[in-house]
């Protein structure tokens, strides 16, 4: 029976790096990185309201307008790392270090190849839950069952580079 290539089950692992901030503000002296098999909440919503109006023959209208946008916390599970990284990060947060660990985070997903397919960026992000795993004798892996990170923003970045170069030219145009 021949292997199904495009089974997306199998196909996809995701890489999740905490020492990325694109403006150096923020050193993260504990470069962190870990691979998850599943990642959940990398999504945008944004509250509406409802604008009631007439229209020009004088008839009810009603207008939804966007809003501020929410942003879910996302959800890694199912992660391996080779350091204590993500731990240490969680307890500095619970120690009251909050304002400082507050940093930029880069998810990553892979095909079978181990080629990047596609990556988001994730703006002032901290771990608010982190869920250890069934500890086993013979690993010596730093294993995490579940970890949710709270965060002030997602963006998709793009790997093709005309798309790239839209998006920048969008954010030029629009004020």
């Amino acid at each position: 029976m021949a292997a199904r290539h495009n089974d997306p089950i199998l196909a996809y692992q995701f890489s999740v790096s905490v020492n990325y901030d694109p403006f150096g503000f923020i050193p993260f002296l504990i470069p962190i990185h870990g691979y998850f098999t599943e990642v959940s909440g990398l999504d945008v919503e944004y509250e509406t309201a409802e604008y009631k109006s007439t229209n020009i023959l004088g008839l009810p209208a009603t207008n939804h307008v966007p809003m501020r946008p929410v942003y879910n916390p996302i959800t890694l599970k199912r992660g391996i790392t080779d350091s204590e990284g993500f731990w240490l990060w969680h307890q500095l947060l619970a120690l009251g270090a909050k304002p400082l660990l507050k940093t930029y985070v880069s998810i990553s997903m892979y095909d079978r190849s181990y080629t990047e397919i596609a990556q988001w960026s994730v703006e002032s992000a901290w771990p608010s839950k982190i869920t250890g795993p069934q500890i086993r004798s013979d690993s010596n892996d730093f294993v995490i069952e579940e970890m949710t990170l709270t965060h002030g923003g997602v963006m998709r970045m793009y790997m093709n580079p005309a798309f790239m170069l839209l998006d920048v030219a969008m954010q030029l145009l629009i004020p």
